[in-house]
């Protein structure tokens, strides 16, 4: 059960990545090479802890923008 978690919790999180690109590719024509969307799940937390602060600080979104 566990690792079907995982894995729902990783498509989840690639949804939502994609979901942030799509918006940002309509508000902001652009190539669409210069997105690259990834969804980490729980494979990058920003804090370690399962506890319900963590858990809430670990669902987030990340852009890193490039030169």
């Amino acid at each position: 059960m566990q690792s079907e978690a995982r894995a729902y919790n990783r498509r989840l999180s690639f949804r939502r990545a994609e979901a942030v690109a799509t918006y940002l590719k309509e508000c902001f024509p652009a190539d669409s090479r210069v997105l690259t969307v990834t969804g980490e799940s729980e494979d990058a937390p920003l804090l370690a802890g399962i506890d319900k602060n963590a858990r809430t600080l670990n669902r987030r979104l990340e852009i890193r923008l490039k030169y």
